[in-house]
């Protein structure tokens, strides 16, 4: 486990090609750009975190047995963030209420949820496109009730399956 939650971090935040099988806590962090990149993690919690950059997942493997693989209710990203180049996650992305100041990538990624929706994005507000194409893949559904997004929403060469994996 890394614990950072409260940190301040005053310049970015780089994992590469890391295994942490206890997680990342970075709730209510604030810190510049984060980097977590083709890493095996367990849950990573970035609820009440406050980014002033990018967020990027890009390659990672995020799993866990039970619960969510990423907690980020309320987050704020003044940049993008990007969840794609093969990334994915066994347990649910909780993104409630999360403010992403540019695009919101999934394209490439595969989401698995063992129980209930894969993507939970209730309220979340994005200024720009959210991408999931390319190969992106869900087991689970995709909940985006009051969701705002600025740019075009892309599901182009994706498959959306339910829970039971069938689409």
């Amino acid at each position: 486990m890394l614990d950072l939650r409260d940190a301040e971090i005053k310049h970015a935040l780089r994992l590469e090609r890391c295994h942490v099988g206890g997680g990342i806590n970075l709730a209510d962090a604030t810190g510049r750009a984060i980097m977590l990149e083709q890493c095996r993690l367990g849950a990573v919690n970035l609820m009440g975190a406050s980014i002033t950059g990018r967020l990027s997942l890009g390659g990672s493997q995020l799993e866990v047995e039970d619960g969510p693989a990423l907690v980020g209710d309320g987050m704020s990203v003044t940049g993008g963030m990007a969840c794609d180049k093969g990334f994915s996650a066994t347990g649910a992305i909780r993104l409630p209420g999360a403010s992403i100041g540019g695009r919101l990538s999934f394209r490439g990624s595969r989401l698995v949820s063992r129980s209930g929706p894969a993507l939970i994005g209730n309220g979340l507000m994005m200024t720009e496109d959210m991408v999931c194409d390319e190969g992106f893949r869900t087991d689970g559904e995709i909940r985006l009730p009051g969701a705002q997004i600025g740019g075009r929403l892309s599901f182009s060469d994706a498959v959306l399956a339910g829970s039971d994996g069938r689409p």
